[in-house]
């Protein structure tokens, strides 16, 4: 299998390469190690790693044929092996009625030798790790909206928007996979990640898009009102409020995604000067502004 540099079960002893007793005790003697820390006579062995199930028939065929010589020859290894599931395996632990000691302290950091801890993967790559939360959560909030659209506006056509959507929920469970979100990737990987996401988010704000200005009763296709979303806000850049002034308002809307209502600050990136914010209903909002990083000194002494 990919990834196994394991040779070959061969059990028939008139062909070359005869090696069933050889790999036997090897298994054998790993079985026997790994005994020791149980004290009931089942003793569960996952077998398998990453990309050896691409073709689980040769998997299998080398297994069976070391199961078979094992269990033919059960004085000789003390074992016997049988194919099982985790639930097979806990309930033949509990028919034993052993008292076990309990485990209060952590299981982690895992380490795979001596000083080589698996703990780099919670903290590496954070842009990246914020980057699939706030695209998980724009997701989530999309979805949303197609159930509420879906359930207002039964006439529309909320098929054609799936593949569009299905962008993002396909780059957002790619980047699940344990060694995308965690971190442990290459870089040019990690790049790939982050446009995939990029691309589907894309994709998905046309749906969301469609489905606001449904809501809105306005048309899709009309130019009157366009939604935008501002990805770089996070380094207070939004191309949508860069033409704001007097004469040229901007329309902002906020939508909860959540079941229930909430309190929450909303931060929107503004050119540097003085704002009116006012809700749907006319009332003045309080408001502030904070200059962005690195801007303080700029915005401090240029007064609008």
């Amino acid at each position: 299998a990919q990834g196994c540099s394991d040779p070959p079960i061969q059990d028939d002893p008139r062909l070359e390469g005869y090696n069933v007793e050889q790999r036997a005790s090897l298994l054998a003697n790993e079985l026997k190690e790994r005994a020791l820390a149980y004290n009931v006579n089942d003793i569960l062995y996952p077998f398998g790693s990453d990309f050896q199930w691409e073709n689980a028939d040769t998997n299998y065929k080398n297994m069976d044929k070391l199961m078979k010589h094992m269990n033919a020859n059960t004085e000789q290894y003390g074992m016997q092996l049988i194919y099982s599931t985790p639930d097979q395996f806990v309930n033949a632990v509990h028919a034993n009625n052993v008292n076990y000691t309990v485990k209060t302290d952590d299981f982690f950091p895992y380490a795979d030798q001596p000083h080589a801890f698996w703990t780099g993967y919670l903290t590496s790559r954070p842009a990246l790790k914020g980057y699939v939360r706030s695209r998980g959560a724009f997701l989530r909030a999309t979805q949303g909206l197609l159930s509420t659209t879906r359930m207002s506006h039964q006439d529309m056509d909320w098929l054609s928007l799936m593949p569009n959507i299905r962008r993002l929920q396909e780059a957002q469970a790619i980047a699940q996979h344990h060694d995308a979100v965690a971190g442990t990737e290459k870089q040019h990987v990690a790049d790939d990640y982050a446009k995939r996401l990029s691309i589907g988010s894309d994709e998905t704000a046309y749906a969301a898009n469609v489905m606001l200005n449904t809501l809105s009763g306005l048309n899709h296709s009309s130019r009157d009102l366009v939604y935008h979303m501002c990805p770089l806000s996070n380094v207070s850049l939004c191309p949508s409020t860069s033409v704001l002034s007097p004469s040229n308002p901007v329309l902002v809307s906020i939508h909860n995604p959540l079941a229930v209502a909430r309190d929450e600050y909303v931060y929107v990136a503004v050119p540097n000067g003085r704002y009116l914010v006012s809700s749907a209903s006319g009332e003045n909002l309080p408001t502030s502004t904070v200059p962005a990083f690195g801007t303080a000194s700029k915005q401090a002494n240029s007064s609008p």
